[in-house]
């Protein structure tokens, strides 16, 4: 929950003197296939592979009306990731300087949003639209009953149990 506080910081202490892009990625994503420059904009944000093609009544945004995350039911039109996403630094900062204004909102209210983070980015983009929507072949999953209707697979979730990580 504190990704977006350190990203934040870390734009404007140090990435802002030594390069033009961020691109944030999960430790449990693994490169499938080339990714260069054409992820690269002002703000991209990437369809969750879970929801790609999904209504927004099926999108699992945080509905309790309570959180700074509450996204109401009839609006949003993409669910996106919170494993890829990036663009400037200025544009980075400002997308995670929300997130974590939103998060400390939340917290103050003992009010953790359903998916974390993730929740916060898609309010942001909400209200914010990304310059550029990279689609699910940016982040993907490979395990039984997934269909083939990704066919260049170029960053891929890495298998592991949530069940136990959450538990601990």
């Amino acid at each position: 929950m504190r990704r977006m506080e350190m990203i934040r910081d870390y734009s404007q202490k140090k990435f802002i003197n030594e390069v033009d892009y961020l691109v944030c990625v999960d430790a449990d994503m693994k490169f499938m296939d080339e990714v260069g420059v054409e992820i690269l904009s002002d703000v991209f944000g990437t369809l969750h592979r879970a929801f790609y093609g999904a209504s927004r009544t099926q999108f699992p945004n945080e509905r309790r009306k309570a959180s700074a995350a509450y996204i109401p039911p009839d609006e949003g039109d993409f669910y996106y990731s919170g494993s890829i996403f990036g663009g400037t630094v200025e544009g980075v900062y400002k997308l995670t300087n929300f997130c974590h204004h939103e998060m400390m909102t939340d917290k103050k209210n003992n009010i953790e949003a359903i998916w974390h983070d993730e929740s916060y980015l898609n309010k942001y983009f909400l209200y914010h639209k990304p310059t550029k929507v990279l689609s699910a072949e940016y982040h993907w999953e490979n395990y039984p009953g997934v269909g083939t209707i990704i066919k260049k697979k170029r960053f891929v979730l890495i298998r592991k149990n949530d069940t136990a990580i959450r538990n601990k």
